[in-house]
């Protein structure tokens, strides 16, 4: 795929903290970066049309890697843990951006550990693009069909990507809460996109961010009618759309910052 465009990634592992991990770089060293992180379930592959897409190209290089539990980070063993999830991205951060500022954009459960990593490293990170980002506690939906794939009788029926998925799912909430107020303490800016007929996280969340992020010198939250969880490829031009901008909303690019915007609630 990639190379019918005449694009070399560079795909390798890391081993941390006795797992290993699979990430993927592309693009020129000397822009900008941007740090891409996968909801669940997925792998860092939903992001492929993204990476190729040659306006974000000529912007921005690459980083980003499945998860562990999913792609092919130790497919099917699942952490559960924020705190160990951010230790594992945290030595890629420090081995594939070494002493470099970026940006993060992060889908779905991808969210809260972006806005963790957000205040790990906030001196570095100077922006974030969230999509349908599960960061409130209580607001995002567990449906039925999830509770026999933690069963241990019933579990072995269903793909090990959603029986990892269901794992976290069932940990969120508790994992949420331990973060919630750290929130009111990220001062760095933030582009929000959802669909409003997202069924997995509550459209409400954005209410929640409003509520909760108090310190971002710049907001935009941008609802998309009839458009449901799944945003990476039919909201793919949006996204990248959102990632451009904020390397020049958070000054990554040259010429831009923050006080050349607005505080803008959409």
């Amino acid at each position: 795929m990639y190379g019918e465009r005449k694009l070399t990634p560079k795909i390798g592992y890391l081993n941390i903290l006795n797992h290993k991990v699979r990430y993927f770089t592309l693009g020129n060293d000397t822009l900008p970066t941007i740090l891409m992180i996968h909801g669940a379930p997925g792998s860092m592959s939903v992001f492929d049309k993204i990476i190729m897409d040659s306006t974000l190209l000529k912007q921005a290089s690459i980083v980003t890697f499945d998860r562990p539990g999913y792609g092919f980070s130790e497919f099917g063993k699942p952490m559960v843990s924020l705190d160990s999830q951010c230790m594992v991205i945290s030595k890629i951060i420090d081995t594939l951006i070494p002493q470099k500022d970026f940006e993060i954009m992060a889908v779905s459960f991808g969210g809260p550990i972006a806005c963790k990593l957000a205040k790990q490293y906030k001196n570095r990170v100077k922006g974030l693009v969230l999509g349908a980002p599960a960061i409130a506690p209580g607001l995002e939906t567990t449906f039925d069909i999830s509770y026999p794939m933690i069963w241990f009788p019933t579990k072995w029926i269903f793909p090990r990507m959603l029986r990892v998925a269901s794992k976290e799912k069932f940990a969120h909430r508790k994992e949420l809460e331990k973060i919630e107020k750290d929130y009111a303490q990220l001062n760095i800016p933030i582009i929000y996109i959802q669909g409003m007929k997202d069924s997995v996280v509550s459209p409400n969340t954005a209410d929640f961010v409003k509520n909760n992020f108090l310190q971002v010198p710049y907001l935009e939250i941008n609802m998309i009618p009839n458009q449901k969880h799944f945003l990476s490829f039919p909201q793919k031009d949006r996204l990248v759309d959102a990632m451009v901008r904020m390397l020049k909303i958070s000054g990554l690019k040259n010429g831009g910052g923050i006080g050349e915007f607005f505080f803008k609630l959409v």
